[in-house]
């Protein structure tokens, strides 16, 4: 019985609660390394170019700070009894200022969003942010002399949370649930889309937040996440 309970209702290491994930993490390792990412990336390549303003090779700097997150974040990103997700970021080519997670521990990094956060740093287009605390008071944060690691930390931490939380997974059971439920009903499942934004927008707040984590004790500045979110909100890159 516990090992069922364990396999269709694992723990999240991220937050300790359970979740219906339906499938194992077999599956999540199977179904994005074998299907998803070869589909999504057919006509994508890896990138050889360096960090602007740096002699440093973009992919070798995201290898570094993947690695370094692991090594200070393995009970949440590698938990024991559990099989674990090889966290891999690819560094593509391509004009697109995004990041993403795909289920099972692969991760994706435009060349062009380095190339941003790296001009930003470099040209200092943000030097504070204003945070606003549930009391209603608020605080002005210095974001001078981060350095791109920092920046970096925070993003990819944020696409180590939503694998290690197995979020792709979480939005395919509820999708299937809405298809299901959709039929069921023969009509539009209002409810369902509205259940599907707000707990989409909180496995991003658990990402953000937790990545934020992941990072400070991988020893980046944490600052690196309020400059990131400062960046999405100045520019068209995606939140």
């Amino acid at each position: 019985i516990n090992a069922v309970k364990n396999s269709l209702f694992p723990i999240n290491p991220i937050n300790g609660k359970r979740h219906f994930t339906l499938f194992s993490r077999s599956f999540d390792k199977f179904v994005g390394d074998k299907i998803v990412f070869p589909l999504l990336h057919l006509n994508s390549w890896s990138t050889k170019q360096c960090i602007p303003h740096s002699k440093q090779k973009m992919q070798t700097c995201i290898d570094t700070v993947v690695d370094k997150l692991l090594d200070h974040n393995r009970e949440l990103l590698l938990p024991e009894g559990q099989e674990s997700f090889t966290y891999k970021m690819h560094t593509l080519a391509g004009t697109q200022c995004n990041a993403y997670a795909l289920m099972g521990g692969n991760m994706v990094v435009f060349s062009e969003l380095i190339k941003e956060i790296a001009e930003s740093l470099e040209t200092s287009d943000i030097t504070h942010t204003t945070v606003c605390f549930a009391d209603d008071t608020k605080a002005t944060v210095n974001l001078e002399g981060l350095k791109i690691e920092d920046v970096l930390g925070a993003l990819i931490g944020h696409e180590m949370t939503h694998i290690a939380s197995r979020h792709s997974v979480h939005l395919l059971v509820e999708s299937i649930a809405r298809t299901l439920l959709h039929f069921t009903l023969d009509s539009e499942d209002v409810t369902g889309s509205l259940l599907s934004y707000f707990t989409s927008r909180k496995r991003e707040i658990e990402s953000d937040i937790t990545g934020c984590y992941l990072s400070y004790k991988a020893g980046y500045d944490p600052r690196g996440a309020l400059y990131l979110q400062e960046l999405f909100a100045s520019s068209t890159s995606p939140k």
